[in-house]
């Protein structure tokens, strides 16, 4: 694991645990969650650039108050997503990082709770040629932004989730040349990383 991964990683670590210990005694109750779904890329991501589908998979923490809508989210996910295009075909970029979000609980049964959430976050992202082929290989460590939304079915001391979420994470690489022996001298576009991740999972603790 590359340092910039690990100091992603300790920063998700650090936002997930140090407001959870200075709070807990004001009545603040922390659900621990986890899930994994698809990754539909958007914008030229998936038109121009030919990136598929991919996958996703996170851990979560609920931050919450007793009676209000109001709440915070911190998670980690990591994600995939491959290229099938004749320009990019085999370039993979993959995404390793955490947001915090603000959530919020509209108006439901007391076992289906719909929310609002939205948030900022900082990601490692990493675009590479797969397979050892000639081409781009470069990562950088991005802020991000995201808007979803989603809805909790309550099973006894825990519910299931079902969310979308829109995330965007900003330009990879700069458009650059590279020589490819098949294609000869040929140009790689830049990667606009932007997407709607979709997935389902399970939190811990009581609504």
């Amino acid at each position: 694991m590359s340092r910039p991964t690990i100091a992603v990683t300790s920063l998700v670590s650090v936002l997930c645990f140090t407001p959870m210990a200075s709070t807990t005694a004001q009545g603040i109750r922390a659900h621990f969650g986890v899930g994994g779904g698809v990754t539909v890329p958007t914008g030229s991501y998936g038109d121009s650039l030919g990136f598929t589908n991919g996958w996703q998979a996170m851990a979560l923490v609920d931050l919450t108050l007793p009676r209000s809508p109001i709440g915070l989210r911190v998670d980690g996910t990591y994600g995939v997503n491959n290229s099938n295009n004749t320009i990019t075909n085999h370039v993979q970029t993959k995404l390793v990082g955490g947001s915090v979000d603000l959530t919020y609980e509209l108006p439901g049964s007391t076992s289906v709770k719909p929310y609002l959430l939205t948030g900022a976050g900082l990601y490692r992202v990493r675009a590479f040629t797969t397979g050892g082929g000639s081409g781009p290989d470069t990562s950088a460590t991005k802020l991000s932004w995201n808007l979803g939304g989603g809805v909790r079915y309550a099973v006894r001391r825990a519910s299931l989730f079902l969310e979308a979420r829109y995330s965007s994470v900003g330009r990879l690489l700069n458009a650059s040349s590279y020589y490819s022996p098949s294609r000869g001298l040929y140009q790689q576009p830049s990667v606009q990383v932007s997407q709607v991740g979709v997935a389902v999972g399970v939190r811990l603790g009581g609504e």
